[in-house]
């Protein structure tokens, strides 16, 4: 597996992970009201406002990850009220929640606009990460989020977060597992965070303690 920037013709398989872990990290491709629905709320609109902030973890096999966000919260919230979400709006229209599906949630939400958390000051960037089945318990999530947050940290953001579900036991086990932190509690789960490296610091990756980033290809 090799980690690489974001390329345009990745897009589709953004939509294709994000379904394939949307439902609290399991496959949602069997109960889901619209199959582009997961992308084009928590995947997609990150490649376009900024693809340099998207890596692609792949294998022999193609995509098989991605984490993408970014660096600023509130810029990025702006964007994708008054861009991303009149699409949204306009290419889910009329669409109903299907009994059983899981992303029946989304449908409210895209009528909602983007909420910027209070402590963005402290933690401005945000980021989603996601891994197929066959790209998990290798260590690729922590290598990716660590080379993630060095890009974040080389745009000027001191600390990123990411929403969790509390339904996802495995993610918030996991997060906590490689130093994140809990800034806020919600009805649905947590926010957690951790600093970006300092620029001029040991490049290691997110508290120096667990290795140095991988090489991007």
């Amino acid at each position: 597996m090799h980690l690489r920037p974001f390329r345009s013709t990745d897009t589709d398989h953004l939509y294709d992970i994000c379904l394939r872990t949307g439902d609290n990290g399991r496959d949602g491709s069997d109960r889901c009201v619209h199959p582009r629905l997961c992308g084009s709320c928590f995947a997609a609109p990150y490649a376009e406002h900024d693809p340099s902030l998207c890596l692609i973890l792949e294998d022999d096999d193609g995509p098989c990850g991605y984490v993408l966000g970014t660096a600023d919260t509130r810029a990025f919230a702006a964007w994708f009220n008054t861009v991303w979400l009149p699409r949204l709006r306009r290419e889910f229209a009329g669409l109903k929640p299907r009994p059983g599906a899981f992303d029946n949630w989304m449908l409210d939400l895209i009528h909602e606009d983007m909420e910027v958390p209070g402590f963005v000051d402290a933690y401005p960037a945000h980021l989603h990460i996601d891994l197929l089945p066959r790209a998990q318990g290798g260590g690729w999530g922590r290598r990716m989020i660590h080379a993630w947050a060095a890009l974040a940290g080389a745009r000027g953001a001191p600390a990123f977060h990411l929403g969790v579900s509390s339904a996802n036991a495995n993610a918030v086990a996991f997060y906590r597992h490689i130093g994140l932190h809990e800034i806020a509690r919600t009805e649905w789960g947590y926010f957690l965070g951790m600093e970006t490296p300092k620029a001029g610091s040991d490049p290691s990756g997110p508290r120096g303690d667990h290795g140095p980033p991988p090489a991007l290809d």
